[in-house]
Protein backbone atom coordinates (compact mmCIF):
# COMPACT_ATOMS: atom_id res chain seq x y z
CA UNK A 1 0.00 0.00 0.00
CA UNK A 2 2.70 2.17 0.41
CA UNK A 3 2.04 3.05 4.01
CA UNK A 4 5.07 3.55 6.27
CA UNK A 5 5.27 1.11 9.30
CA UNK A 6 4.52 2.33 12.37
CA UNK A 7 8.00 2.93 14.00
CA UNK A 8 7.89 4.24 18.15
CA UNK A 9 10.01 7.54 18.94
CA UNK A 10 11.51 8.50 21.96
CA UNK A 11 9.96 10.99 23.94
CA UNK A 12 11.99 14.36 24.14
CA UNK A 13 10.60 17.59 24.98
CA UNK A 14 12.81 19.90 22.58
CA UNK A 15 12.03 21.70 19.96
CA UNK A 16 7.85 21.82 18.69
CA UNK A 17 7.24 18.22 20.26
CA UNK A 18 3.34 19.81 21.56
CA UNK A 19 2.82 20.62 18.20
CA UNK A 20 2.72 17.20 17.02
CA UNK A 21 0.21 15.91 19.52
CA UNK A 22 -2.18 17.97 17.27
CA UNK A 23 -1.46 15.95 14.08
CA UNK A 24 -1.59 12.17 15.68
CA UNK A 25 -3.79 11.30 12.84
CA UNK A 26 -1.74 10.87 9.69
CA UNK A 27 -3.82 9.76 6.07
CA UNK A 28 -1.76 8.11 2.79
CA UNK A 29 -2.19 8.09 -0.88
CA UNK A 30 -2.13 5.50 -3.26
CA UNK A 31 0.87 6.32 -4.09
CA UNK A 32 2.62 6.74 -0.66
CA UNK A 33 2.72 9.94 -0.53
CA UNK A 34 1.85 11.57 3.43
CA UNK A 35 -1.73 13.71 4.10
CA UNK A 36 -1.31 15.73 7.21
CA UNK A 37 -4.48 15.40 9.17
CA UNK A 38 -5.24 18.14 12.14
CA UNK A 39 -6.23 16.73 15.24
CA UNK A 40 -6.37 19.59 18.04
CA UNK A 41 -8.04 19.10 20.83
CA UNK A 42 -9.06 21.72 23.71
CA UNK A 43 -5.68 21.64 25.48
CA UNK A 44 -3.38 22.19 23.14
CA UNK A 45 -5.85 25.00 21.72
CA UNK A 46 -5.21 26.55 24.69
CA UNK A 47 -1.41 26.06 24.77
CA UNK A 48 -1.65 28.06 21.69
CA UNK A 49 -3.64 30.60 23.45
CA UNK A 50 -5.81 29.96 19.76
CA UNK A 51 -8.37 32.13 19.28
CA UNK A 52 -9.88 30.70 16.24
CA UNK A 53 -13.71 30.23 15.69
CA UNK A 54 -13.44 26.48 17.40
CA UNK A 55 -12.40 27.52 20.44
CA UNK A 56 -14.49 30.90 20.49
CA UNK A 57 -17.89 28.50 20.20
CA UNK A 58 -16.93 26.13 23.41
CA UNK A 59 -18.74 27.70 25.83
CA UNK A 60 -21.46 28.33 23.16
CA UNK A 61 -21.66 24.30 22.97
CA UNK A 62 -21.93 23.67 26.04
CA UNK A 63 -24.43 26.26 26.25
CA UNK A 64 -26.53 24.16 23.71
CA UNK A 65 -25.71 20.58 25.81
CA UNK A 66 -27.44 22.24 28.67
CA UNK A 67 -30.45 23.57 26.75
CA UNK A 68 -30.65 19.88 25.25
CA UNK A 69 -30.42 18.45 29.34
CA UNK A 70 -32.88 21.11 30.29
CA UNK A 71 -35.58 19.96 27.50
CA UNK A 72 -34.22 16.12 28.16
CA UNK A 73 -35.58 16.45 31.99
CA UNK A 74 -38.84 18.34 30.97
CA UNK A 75 -38.03 22.35 31.55
CA UNK A 76 -39.46 23.95 28.70
CA UNK A 77 -42.47 21.44 28.57
CA UNK A 78 -45.05 23.03 26.59
CA UNK A 79 -46.20 23.38 22.97
CA UNK A 80 -47.32 26.18 20.22
CA UNK A 81 -48.24 25.97 16.21
CA UNK A 82 -46.02 27.13 14.02
CA UNK A 83 -48.41 27.43 10.79
CA UNK A 84 -49.76 23.77 11.09
CA UNK A 85 -46.85 22.40 13.32
CA UNK A 86 -47.05 21.49 16.64
CA UNK A 87 -44.09 22.31 18.23
CA UNK A 88 -43.57 20.19 21.25
CA UNK A 89 -41.87 22.83 23.95
CA UNK A 90 -43.11 26.27 24.89
CA UNK A 91 -42.29 29.40 22.72
CA UNK A 92 -40.03 31.17 24.79
CA UNK A 93 -37.68 27.57 25.03
CA UNK A 94 -37.79 27.47 21.78
CA UNK A 95 -37.21 31.26 21.17
CA UNK A 96 -34.05 31.42 23.42
CA UNK A 97 -32.94 27.80 21.39
CA UNK A 98 -32.84 29.08 18.01
CA UNK A 99 -30.98 32.29 19.31
CA UNK A 100 -28.34 30.60 21.01
CA UNK A 101 -27.89 27.80 18.76
CA UNK A 102 -28.07 30.18 15.63
CA UNK A 103 -25.42 32.34 17.33
CA UNK A 104 -22.64 29.08 16.50
CA UNK A 105 -23.81 29.55 12.97
CA UNK A 106 -22.25 32.85 12.32
CA UNK A 107 -19.27 31.76 15.23
CA UNK A 108 -18.45 28.85 14.06
CA UNK A 109 -20.81 27.18 11.22
CA UNK A 110 -19.82 23.78 11.93
CA UNK A 111 -21.48 23.68 14.87
CA UNK A 112 -24.68 24.36 14.28
CA UNK A 113 -26.08 21.60 12.94
CA UNK A 114 -24.43 19.24 15.62
CA UNK A 115 -26.24 21.90 18.27
CA UNK A 116 -29.03 21.49 17.01
CA UNK A 117 -29.20 17.99 16.42
CA UNK A 118 -28.46 17.40 19.87
CA UNK A 119 -31.41 19.36 21.19
CA UNK A 120 -33.98 17.48 18.78
CA UNK A 121 -32.50 14.36 20.08
CA UNK A 122 -32.59 15.34 23.54
CA UNK A 123 -36.37 15.45 22.45
CA UNK A 124 -36.77 12.62 20.77
CA UNK A 125 -35.13 10.63 23.47
CA UNK A 126 -37.20 11.58 26.38
CA UNK A 127 -40.75 10.90 25.38
CA UNK A 128 -42.17 7.38 24.74
CA UNK A 129 -43.16 7.04 21.30
CA UNK A 130 -42.70 4.74 18.29
CA UNK A 131 -39.43 5.00 16.02
CA UNK A 132 -41.41 6.62 13.41
CA UNK A 133 -42.43 9.30 15.28
CA UNK A 134 -38.95 9.58 16.70
CA UNK A 135 -37.93 10.12 13.08
CA UNK A 136 -40.86 12.19 12.46
CA UNK A 137 -40.69 14.33 15.92
CA UNK A 138 -36.82 14.95 15.09
CA UNK A 139 -37.10 15.88 11.54
CA UNK A 140 -39.52 18.31 12.47
CA UNK A 141 -37.95 19.95 15.54
CA UNK A 142 -34.41 20.19 13.89
CA UNK A 143 -36.22 21.62 10.38
CA UNK A 144 -38.03 24.44 12.41
CA UNK A 145 -35.14 25.01 14.71
CA UNK A 146 -32.46 25.25 12.41
CA UNK A 147 -34.63 27.76 9.91
CA UNK A 148 -35.49 29.82 12.63
CA UNK A 149 -31.67 29.84 13.82
CA UNK A 150 -30.64 31.03 10.76
CA UNK A 151 -33.64 34.25 10.17
CA UNK A 152 -32.67 35.38 13.65
CA UNK A 153 -29.04 35.73 12.36
CA UNK A 154 -30.17 36.74 8.47
CA UNK A 155 -27.99 39.72 7.84
CA UNK A 156 -25.35 37.63 8.63
CA UNK A 157 -25.73 34.97 5.77
CA UNK A 158 -26.72 37.45 3.45
CA UNK A 159 -22.76 38.28 3.20
CA UNK A 160 -21.60 35.06 3.86
CA UNK A 161 -19.36 32.49 1.76
CA UNK A 162 -18.20 29.01 2.35
CA UNK A 163 -15.60 27.04 1.07
CA UNK A 164 -17.49 23.99 1.60
CA UNK A 165 -18.78 22.57 -1.21
CA UNK A 166 -20.98 19.27 -0.82
CA UNK A 167 -19.66 15.99 -0.08
CA UNK A 168 -17.27 13.72 -1.11
CA UNK A 169 -16.26 9.89 -1.04
CA UNK A 170 -13.82 8.95 1.27
CA UNK A 171 -12.50 5.75 -0.21
CA UNK A 172 -8.82 5.48 1.01
CA UNK A 173 -8.40 7.50 4.41
CA UNK A 174 -9.10 5.28 6.92
CA UNK A 175 -7.94 5.75 10.55
CA UNK A 176 -6.11 3.47 12.57
CA UNK A 177 -6.59 2.23 15.61
CA UNK A 178 -3.69 3.29 17.30
CA UNK A 179 -4.44 6.79 15.86
CA UNK A 180 -7.75 6.49 16.89
CA UNK A 181 -7.06 5.69 20.61
CA UNK A 182 -4.46 8.08 21.34
CA UNK A 183 -7.01 10.53 19.99
CA UNK A 184 -9.54 9.65 22.40
CA UNK A 185 -7.95 6.68 24.70
CA UNK A 186 -8.95 8.54 27.88
CA UNK A 187 -12.95 8.77 27.49
CA UNK A 188 -13.15 5.09 25.27
CA UNK A 189 -12.14 3.30 28.80
CA UNK A 190 -14.39 4.93 31.07
CA UNK A 191 -17.20 5.08 27.96
CA UNK A 192 -17.05 1.17 27.23
CA UNK A 193 -16.55 0.39 30.76
CA UNK A 194 -20.17 1.82 31.38
CA UNK A 195 -21.85 0.89 28.61
CA UNK A 196 -20.36 -3.10 29.17
CA UNK A 197 -21.70 -2.45 32.85
CA UNK A 198 -25.22 -2.06 31.74
CA UNK A 199 -25.29 -5.03 29.79
CA UNK A 200 -24.00 -6.95 32.48
CA UNK A 201 -26.85 -5.53 35.08
CA UNK A 202 -29.75 -5.93 32.41
CA UNK A 203 -28.63 -9.44 31.37
CA UNK A 204 -30.74 -8.74 27.81
CA UNK A 205 -28.21 -9.61 25.34
CA UNK A 206 -31.15 -9.68 22.65
CA UNK A 207 -30.48 -5.73 22.63
CA UNK A 208 -27.12 -5.86 21.82
CA UNK A 209 -27.55 -7.96 18.93
CA UNK A 210 -30.53 -5.42 17.93
CA UNK A 211 -27.79 -2.44 18.59
CA UNK A 212 -24.76 -4.55 16.39
CA UNK A 213 -27.90 -4.67 13.82
CA UNK A 214 -28.19 -1.00 13.49
CA UNK A 215 -24.97 -0.43 13.76
CA UNK A 216 -24.48 -2.65 10.48
CA UNK A 217 -27.15 -0.29 8.70
CA UNK A 218 -25.52 2.31 9.29
CA UNK A 219 -22.15 0.95 8.19
CA UNK A 220 -24.23 -0.22 4.84
CA UNK A 221 -25.60 3.48 4.54
CA UNK A 222 -22.38 4.70 4.39
CA UNK A 223 -20.95 2.17 2.44
CA UNK A 224 -23.72 2.86 0.09
CA UNK A 225 -23.46 6.68 0.03
CA UNK A 226 -19.75 6.55 -0.40
CA UNK A 227 -20.16 4.31 -3.17
CA UNK A 228 -22.92 6.74 -4.84
CA UNK A 229 -20.80 9.64 -4.66
CA UNK A 230 -17.92 7.76 -6.23
CA UNK A 231 -20.10 6.55 -9.50
CA UNK A 232 -21.34 10.29 -9.68
CA UNK A 233 -17.72 11.71 -9.72
CA UNK A 234 -17.23 9.01 -12.48
CA UNK A 235 -19.87 9.47 -14.88
CA UNK A 236 -19.46 13.30 -14.69
CA UNK A 237 -17.71 13.94 -18.11
CA UNK A 238 -21.42 13.17 -19.41
CA UNK A 239 -22.32 16.49 -18.44
CA UNK A 240 -19.34 18.13 -19.56
CA UNK A 241 -22.27 19.81 -21.85
CA UNK A 242 -24.20 21.45 -18.59
CA UNK A 243 -20.02 22.30 -17.11
CA UNK A 244 -17.25 22.39 -19.11
CA UNK A 245 -15.25 21.28 -15.63
CA UNK A 246 -17.58 17.94 -15.26
CA UNK A 247 -14.81 16.62 -17.94
CA UNK A 248 -11.75 16.64 -16.15
CA UNK A 249 -13.31 16.36 -12.65
CA UNK A 250 -12.97 11.83 -12.41
CA UNK A 251 -9.18 12.51 -13.54
CA UNK A 252 -8.99 15.58 -10.91
CA UNK A 253 -10.05 13.04 -8.48
CA UNK A 254 -7.97 10.41 -8.94
CA UNK A 255 -4.86 12.33 -9.12
CA UNK A 256 -5.97 14.14 -5.76
CA UNK A 257 -5.57 10.09 -4.45
CA UNK A 258 -2.72 9.40 -6.19
CA UNK A 259 -4.35 6.36 -8.20
CA UNK A 260 -4.30 5.41 -11.69
CA UNK A 261 -7.45 3.93 -12.61
CA UNK A 262 -10.94 3.40 -10.68
CA UNK A 263 -10.03 -0.59 -10.45
CA UNK A 264 -7.39 0.17 -8.65
CA UNK A 265 -9.24 2.74 -5.79
CA UNK A 266 -11.96 0.73 -5.41
CA UNK A 267 -9.94 -2.29 -4.47
CA UNK A 268 -7.78 -0.57 -1.89
CA UNK A 269 -11.25 1.05 -0.69
CA UNK A 270 -11.84 -2.39 0.65
CA UNK A 271 -7.86 -3.79 0.90
CA UNK A 272 -7.20 -0.90 3.79
CA UNK A 273 -10.25 -1.19 5.96
CA UNK A 274 -9.55 -5.04 6.12
CA UNK A 275 -6.29 -4.58 6.94
CA UNK A 276 -6.61 -1.66 9.04
CA UNK A 277 -9.77 -2.48 10.86
CA UNK A 278 -8.91 -1.11 14.87
CA UNK A 279 -10.51 2.31 14.08
CA UNK A 280 -13.48 1.51 12.04
CA UNK A 281 -14.08 -1.64 14.60
CA UNK A 282 -13.66 0.56 17.37
CA UNK A 283 -16.36 3.02 16.32
CA UNK A 284 -18.62 -0.14 15.22
CA UNK A 285 -18.72 -1.40 18.58
CA UNK A 286 -19.21 1.39 20.43
CA UNK A 287 -22.24 2.26 18.19
CA UNK A 288 -23.47 -0.81 18.55
CA UNK A 289 -23.36 -1.18 22.11
CA UNK A 290 -25.29 2.55 22.55
CA UNK A 291 -27.93 1.85 20.22
CA UNK A 292 -29.09 -1.68 21.90
CA UNK A 293 -28.80 0.36 25.19
CA UNK A 294 -31.17 3.05 23.75
CA UNK A 295 -33.59 0.17 22.27
CA UNK A 296 -33.71 -1.54 25.73
CA UNK A 297 -34.57 1.76 27.26
CA UNK A 298 -37.89 2.33 24.73
CA UNK A 299 -38.71 -0.81 26.14
CA UNK A 300 -38.04 -0.90 29.79
CA UNK A 301 -36.69 2.40 30.77
CA UNK A 302 -33.94 3.61 32.51
CA UNK A 303 -35.18 1.24 35.20
CA UNK A 304 -34.17 -1.63 32.17
CA UNK A 305 -30.26 -0.50 33.52
CA UNK A 306 -30.56 -1.98 36.62
CA UNK A 307 -29.09 1.70 38.23
CA UNK A 308 -30.26 4.07 39.91
CA UNK A 309 -31.37 7.42 37.71
CA UNK A 310 -29.67 10.20 39.68
CA UNK A 311 -32.06 12.27 40.03
CA UNK A 312 -32.52 14.62 37.26
CA UNK A 313 -36.01 15.67 37.16
CA UNK A 314 -37.09 13.60 39.65
CA UNK A 315 -39.16 13.72 43.21
CA UNK A 316 -38.04 12.43 46.63
CA UNK A 317 -39.79 9.37 45.28
CA UNK A 318 -38.14 9.06 42.30
CA UNK A 319 -40.70 9.61 40.20
CA UNK A 320 -39.96 11.90 37.91
CA UNK A 321 -41.67 15.32 38.28
CA UNK A 322 -43.48 15.27 34.38
CA UNK A 323 -45.16 11.91 35.49
CA UNK A 324 -43.05 9.49 33.55
CA UNK A 325 -42.70 7.82 36.34
CA UNK A 326 -38.69 7.60 35.89
CA UNK A 327 -38.31 6.28 32.69
CA UNK A 328 -36.59 8.85 31.14
CA UNK A 329 -33.49 10.10 33.06
CA UNK A 330 -29.84 11.28 32.69
CA UNK A 331 -28.32 7.98 31.13
CA UNK A 332 -30.50 8.15 28.53
CA UNK A 333 -29.00 11.99 27.94
CA UNK A 334 -25.24 10.52 28.23
CA UNK A 335 -25.58 7.85 25.91
CA UNK A 336 -27.18 10.19 23.22
CA UNK A 337 -24.19 12.30 23.82
CA UNK A 338 -22.20 9.41 23.06
CA UNK A 339 -24.15 8.09 20.40
CA UNK A 340 -23.77 11.81 18.67
CA UNK A 341 -20.01 11.73 18.81
CA UNK A 342 -19.89 8.04 17.73
CA UNK A 343 -21.92 8.98 14.76
CA UNK A 344 -19.74 12.47 13.69
CA UNK A 345 -16.49 10.19 13.83
CA UNK A 346 -17.40 6.91 12.38
CA UNK A 347 -18.93 9.48 8.74
CA UNK A 348 -15.35 10.39 8.54
CA UNK A 349 -14.06 6.64 7.51
CA UNK A 350 -16.25 7.26 4.37
CA UNK A 351 -17.51 10.51 3.27
CA UNK A 352 -16.30 14.49 4.19
CA UNK A 353 -17.15 17.83 3.46
CA UNK A 354 -15.30 19.17 0.34
CA UNK A 355 -13.32 22.17 0.49
CA UNK A 356 -10.33 23.58 -0.45
CA UNK A 357 -8.29 21.21 1.03
CA UNK A 358 -9.61 18.57 -1.32
CA UNK A 359 -9.18 15.58 1.53
CA UNK A 360 -10.61 14.89 5.40
CA UNK A 361 -8.12 17.11 7.12
CA UNK A 362 -10.94 20.10 7.96
CA UNK A 363 -13.35 17.47 8.39
CA UNK A 364 -11.43 15.34 11.00
CA UNK A 365 -10.39 18.63 12.84
CA UNK A 366 -13.86 20.08 13.58
CA UNK A 367 -15.78 16.77 13.69
CA UNK A 368 -13.65 15.17 16.11
CA UNK A 369 -13.11 18.60 17.97
CA UNK A 370 -17.03 18.20 18.55
CA UNK A 371 -16.67 14.74 19.55
CA UNK A 372 -14.04 15.40 21.81
CA UNK A 373 -16.56 17.51 23.59
CA UNK A 374 -19.37 15.57 23.76
CA UNK A 375 -17.68 12.34 24.73
CA UNK A 376 -15.59 14.06 27.67
CA UNK A 377 -18.83 14.70 29.19
CA UNK A 378 -20.09 11.53 28.65
CA UNK A 379 -16.22 10.30 29.93
CA UNK A 380 -16.72 12.16 33.13
CA UNK A 381 -20.40 11.02 33.88
CA UNK A 382 -19.53 7.10 33.22
CA UNK A 383 -16.80 7.69 35.81
CA UNK A 384 -18.66 8.97 38.84
CA UNK A 385 -21.32 6.46 37.51
CA UNK A 386 -18.79 3.64 37.89
CA UNK A 387 -16.98 4.91 40.99
CA UNK A 388 -20.11 4.96 42.72
CA UNK A 389 -22.18 1.68 41.50
CA UNK A 390 -19.48 -1.05 40.67
CA UNK A 391 -19.32 -3.93 43.05
CA UNK A 392 -15.96 -3.98 45.27
CA UNK A 393 -14.28 -6.88 43.41
CA UNK A 394 -14.14 -3.89 40.14
CA UNK A 395 -14.12 -1.08 41.64
CA UNK A 396 -10.24 -1.10 42.68
CA UNK A 397 -9.26 -3.23 39.09
CA UNK A 398 -11.39 0.06 37.13
CA UNK A 399 -9.86 2.93 39.67
CA UNK A 400 -6.42 1.63 38.92
CA UNK A 401 -6.91 1.64 35.29
CA UNK A 402 -9.10 5.01 35.43
CA UNK A 403 -6.32 6.85 37.26
CA UNK A 404 -3.80 5.07 34.98
CA UNK A 405 -5.38 6.37 31.85
CA UNK A 406 -5.93 9.64 33.30
CA UNK A 407 -2.20 10.20 34.53
CA UNK A 408 -1.02 9.25 30.97
CA UNK A 409 -3.32 11.59 29.96
CA UNK A 410 -1.87 14.64 31.64
CA UNK A 411 1.59 14.41 30.51
CA UNK A 412 1.00 16.05 27.69
CA UNK A 413 -0.66 19.28 29.96
CA UNK A 414 2.11 19.25 32.49
CA UNK A 415 5.14 19.10 30.01
CA UNK A 416 3.39 21.23 27.79
CA UNK A 417 2.95 24.29 30.56
CA UNK A 418 6.46 23.71 31.74
CA UNK A 419 7.69 23.88 27.83
CA UNK A 420 5.41 27.49 27.69
CA UNK A 421 6.39 28.68 30.35
CA UNK A 422 10.18 28.02 29.34
CA UNK A 423 9.54 30.25 26.76
CA UNK A 424 9.52 33.08 28.89
CA UNK A 425 12.30 35.13 30.36
CA UNK A 426 10.83 37.44 32.63
CA UNK A 427 8.25 35.62 34.92
CA UNK A 428 8.11 38.49 37.44
CA UNK A 429 6.04 40.62 34.61
CA UNK A 430 3.48 37.86 32.79
CA UNK A 431 0.96 39.31 30.36
CA UNK A 432 -1.55 38.60 27.79
CA UNK A 433 -0.64 41.19 25.86
CA UNK A 434 0.85 39.65 22.50
CA UNK A 435 2.49 42.18 20.77
CA UNK A 436 4.76 43.17 24.16
CA UNK A 437 7.56 41.28 22.40
CA UNK A 438 8.03 43.80 20.02
CA UNK A 439 9.62 46.16 22.58
CA UNK A 440 12.70 44.37 21.73
CA UNK A 441 12.33 42.64 18.19
CA UNK A 442 10.77 45.57 16.48
CA UNK A 443 10.29 48.92 18.74
CA UNK A 444 9.89 51.12 15.29
CA UNK A 445 6.90 49.01 13.97
CA UNK A 446 5.37 49.20 17.51
CA UNK A 447 5.51 52.64 17.77
CA UNK A 448 3.64 52.96 14.41
CA UNK A 449 0.78 50.45 15.65
CA UNK A 450 0.47 52.59 18.57
CA UNK A 451 -0.23 55.56 16.29
CA UNK A 452 -2.39 53.82 13.93
CA UNK A 453 -4.41 52.51 17.08
CA UNK A 454 -4.99 56.82 17.57
CA UNK A 455 -5.08 57.78 14.45
CA UNK A 456 -8.62 58.23 12.61
CA UNK A 457 -10.06 54.44 11.11
CA UNK A 458 -8.91 53.35 7.62
CA UNK A 459 -7.45 51.27 5.69
CA UNK A 460 -3.96 50.58 5.86
CA UNK A 461 -1.55 48.83 3.02
CA UNK A 462 1.11 46.86 3.95
CA UNK A 463 3.48 44.51 1.69
CA UNK A 464 2.50 40.58 0.71
CA UNK A 465 4.14 37.72 1.42
CA UNK A 466 4.90 36.16 -2.22
CA UNK A 467 3.85 32.65 -0.48
CA UNK A 468 0.74 34.14 1.46
CA UNK A 469 2.23 34.88 4.47
CA UNK A 470 1.14 32.08 6.96
CA UNK A 471 2.32 31.95 10.64
CA UNK A 472 4.98 34.82 9.74
CA UNK A 473 5.16 38.62 10.54
CA UNK A 474 3.15 39.71 7.26
CA UNK A 475 0.07 41.79 8.58
CA UNK A 476 1.24 42.38 11.91
CA UNK A 477 0.58 46.05 11.51
CA UNK A 478 -3.07 45.89 10.76
CA UNK A 479 -3.13 42.99 13.27
CA UNK A 480 -2.09 45.35 16.41
CA UNK A 481 -3.22 48.21 15.04
CA UNK A 482 -7.20 47.02 14.17
CA UNK A 483 -6.55 48.26 11.07
CA UNK A 484 -8.50 46.88 8.15
CA UNK A 485 -5.89 45.73 5.42
CA UNK A 486 -6.32 45.28 1.88
CA UNK A 487 -5.06 41.84 2.24
CA UNK A 488 -3.66 39.50 5.13
CA UNK A 489 -2.63 35.87 4.88
CA UNK A 490 -3.69 34.58 1.53
CA UNK A 491 -4.24 31.08 2.30
CA UNK A 492 -6.18 32.21 5.66
CA UNK A 493 -8.35 34.87 3.81
CA UNK A 494 -9.83 32.62 1.32
CA UNK A 495 -10.28 29.80 3.89
CA UNK A 496 -12.50 32.75 5.45
CA UNK A 497 -14.36 34.19 2.70
CA UNK A 498 -15.11 30.90 0.81
CA UNK A 499 -12.80 31.16 -2.07
CA UNK A 500 -10.05 33.62 -3.99
CA UNK A 501 -13.05 35.65 -5.54
CA UNK A 502 -13.12 38.42 -3.13
CA UNK A 503 -8.99 38.21 -3.55
CA UNK A 504 -8.82 38.69 -6.47
CA UNK A 505 -5.95 40.60 -7.91
CA UNK A 506 -5.19 42.60 -4.37
CA UNK A 507 -1.64 40.45 -3.99
CA UNK A 508 -0.80 42.02 -7.36
CA UNK A 509 -2.66 45.03 -6.98
CA UNK A 510 -0.05 45.95 -3.62
CA UNK A 511 2.83 45.13 -5.26
CA UNK A 512 1.96 47.38 -8.32
CA UNK A 513 1.15 50.12 -5.56
CA UNK A 514 4.72 49.66 -3.82
CA UNK A 515 6.58 49.44 -7.08
CA UNK A 516 5.15 51.62 -9.96
CA UNK A 517 7.15 54.74 -11.02
CA UNK A 518 3.72 55.79 -12.52
CA UNK A 519 1.85 58.17 -9.48
CA UNK A 520 -1.23 57.99 -11.61
CA UNK A 521 -1.10 54.18 -11.69
CA UNK A 522 -0.54 54.44 -7.55
CA UNK A 523 -3.51 56.54 -6.91
CA UNK A 524 -5.81 54.27 -9.02
CA UNK A 525 -4.74 51.77 -6.95
CA UNK A 526 -5.44 53.52 -3.94
CA UNK A 527 -8.72 54.98 -4.56
CA UNK A 528 -10.18 51.26 -5.57
CA UNK A 529 -9.55 49.93 -2.31
CA UNK A 530 -9.73 53.25 -0.17
CA UNK A 531 -6.72 53.14 0.97
CA UNK A 532 -6.08 55.65 3.72
CA UNK A 533 -2.47 54.69 5.26
CA UNK A 534 0.41 53.30 3.50
CA UNK A 535 3.26 51.69 5.66
CA UNK A 536 6.37 51.80 4.03
CA UNK A 537 9.23 49.76 6.80
CA UNK A 538 12.19 46.66 6.78
CA UNK A 539 9.27 44.39 5.74
CA UNK A 540 8.22 46.50 2.48
CA UNK A 541 11.73 47.19 1.64
CA UNK A 542 12.85 43.40 1.78
CA UNK A 543 9.52 41.97 -0.02
CA UNK A 544 9.79 44.51 -2.65
CA UNK A 545 13.41 45.33 -3.68
CA UNK A 546 12.31 48.04 -6.35
CA UNK A 547 10.13 49.77 -4.26
CA UNK A 548 9.65 53.41 -5.20
CA UNK A 549 9.45 55.07 -2.14
CA UNK A 550 9.58 58.67 -3.42
CA UNK A 551 6.51 58.83 -5.17
CA UNK A 552 4.79 58.96 -2.11
CA UNK A 553 7.29 61.40 -0.09
CA UNK A 554 5.90 63.47 -3.12
CA UNK A 555 1.88 62.99 -3.37
CA UNK A 556 1.55 61.75 0.25
CA UNK A 557 1.43 63.37 3.69
CA UNK A 558 3.95 61.52 6.35
CA UNK A 559 1.72 61.32 9.58
CA UNK A 560 4.37 59.32 11.07
CA UNK A 561 7.88 57.97 11.09
CA UNK A 562 9.89 56.67 13.76
CA UNK A 563 13.39 54.49 12.52
CA UNK A 564 12.80 52.56 9.36
CA UNK A 565 9.14 52.86 9.63
CA UNK A 566 7.27 55.73 7.67
CA UNK A 567 2.73 56.01 7.70
CA UNK A 568 1.90 57.83 4.80
CA UNK A 569 -1.71 59.39 4.78
CA UNK A 570 -3.72 59.79 1.93
CA UNK A 571 -5.59 63.19 1.98
CA UNK A 572 -9.09 62.40 2.33
CA UNK A 573 -12.10 64.78 0.66
CA UNK A 574 -13.68 66.88 3.43
CA UNK A 575 -11.68 66.30 6.70
CA UNK A 576 -9.26 69.01 7.57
Amino acid sequence: LGVPAWEPREFGTGGWWWWRASRVIHDYMLNGESREIIGEFPFFSYLLADLHPHVLAMPYILLAAALALNLFVGGARGSFSLSRLRIPLNFPSFLFAAVALGSLGFMNTWDFPMAVALFAGAYVFSVPTTYFEKIKDFLKLSLTLGISGILLYLPFYLGFSSQAGGLLPNLIYVTRGAHLWVQFGQFFLPIFALLIFFYARQRNWRSLGKGLGAAAGITLILWLLMLLLTLLIAILPSLSSLNAQAATAPDLFLGSLGADNWSSLLREAFTRRLENPGGWVTLFLLLGLVIGLLIEEDRTGDKGLGIRDWGLGEDDEGVQEDGNDGVFGSHRFVLLLVLLGGLLVYALEFVFLRDQFGYRLNSVFKFYYQAWILWSIAASYALIVLVVELRRRWIWTFSAAAVAVLAMALVYPAYGIVERLGFIDDRENLTLDGAVYLEDHAPDELAAIEWLREAQPGVIVEAVAPGGGAYTDYARISEYSGLPAVIGWINHEAQWRGGYEEIGSRQQDVERLYTTRNWDEASEILDMYDIRYVVVGSRERATYPRLNQAKFDQFLTIVFQNGGVTVYEVPVVGEQ
